[in-house]
Order: structure tokens, then C-alpha cells, then sequence
């Protein structure tokens, strides 16, 4: 989800991310609860309604995870 809305520079509505993550409407709602709780994402009112967009918290939270992907896959490790 994250990566998803990196992606994109005004933000996705709620029908976009479940197309683009063929996460069911249900779930994903519920994955969007949980990243806006913990402040990785934030919802606002784009020019088309309400969307969703990435957070500076959000950004930095996927470069560290990057990284750490990068140093497991140094030791043979897949994430």
C-alpha cells in the first residue's frame, strides 16, 4: 500500500488502491485504518474527494525498510 501511494503524487481513492492492490474493500479499509493510526498515511480532500496520500513518517519508514531489505538479501534472506 505504501509503495503504492509513493507512486502516486496526488493521492489514490479508496477505489483506486483496491484496484491496484486487489486487496478485497473490506480488508483494505482495515489496512488504511491501521497505516493512518501509526501515521504512515494520512486521508485528504483532493480535487476528486477524499484520497489518500503518504506521509514524511510514511517515506521514511519505506527507505529503512528498503534498506533492510537490501542487508537481509545480503545474507540469502528473502522478504
Amino acid at each position: 500500500m505504501l509503495l503504492t501511494l509513493e507512486q502516486s503524487n496526488d493521492g489514490l481513492k479508496i477505489t483506486e488502491l483496491v484496484r491496484r492492490s486487489n486487496v478485497p474493500y473490506v480488508r483494505l479499509t482495515e489496512i488504511l485504518e491501521e497505516l493512518e493510526k501509526k501515521g504512515l498515511i494520512r486521508q485528504i480532500n483532493g480535487e476528486e474527494g477524499q484520497v489518500y496520500i503518504i506521509t514524511q513518517k510514511g517515506i521514511k519508514f519505506l527507505n529503512e525498510y528498503r534498506k533492510f531489505s537490501k542487508f537481509a538479501e545480503g545474507f540469502g534472506f528473502e522478504i
